[in-house]
């Protein structure tokens, strides 16, 4: 029987998700049971993970439209890219949850605010970047230009 070859990167990328998952799925019942709406603590966690809906995107630009999983899970593709886009990451949107919620009251936004910064949090710490590297307006000032980031 052949042995498959494990990939430590794929390895990690794939554990990562999971963990993206499992913080998703806390941060959905959590809102659950402060709000008593299954159907909020659903959205809210698929809102959490969605936030990496932008790795693919950035992803898919970058090859054109031509899918290898393997590049995409290990996030290689990064490594040939000047540019680094990821413009769901970005402290702006877990911002706009407070205005809202000072105009409407409506605790959805807190919990809106509070996913998003869970997610940043987590990956800041687990990518090492900058503070400023997850507001957008920052990339934005340095052209998304990797070098400069």
């Amino acid at each position: 029987m052949r042995k498959i070859k494990r990939n430590s990167q794929i390895d990690w990328a794939v554990w990562h998700l999971v963990e993206h998952l499992i913080l998703a799925s806390a941060i959905g019942v959590l809102a659950w049971i402060l709000t008593k709406s299954c159907l909020l603590g659903l959205a809210v966690g698929i809102l959490n993970i969605s936030l990496d809906f932008d790795h693919l995107l950035e992803y898919l630009f970058w090859s054109k439209g031509e899918f290898v999983l393997e590049d995409f899970l290990t996030g290689k593709f990064f490594e040939g890219k000047e540019t680094v886009w990821v413009i769901f990451h970005a402290w702006e949107y877990a911002l706009l949850g407070i205005p809202f919620y000072l105009l409407t009251k409506n605790m959805v936004w807190v919990i809106f605010s509070i996913s998003i910064s869970l997610h940043l949090l987590f990956d800041q710490f687990i990518y090492k970047k900058d503070s400023k590297f997850y507001f957008l307006t920052y990339r934005i000032l340095k052209k998304f230009d990797k070098r400069r980031l």
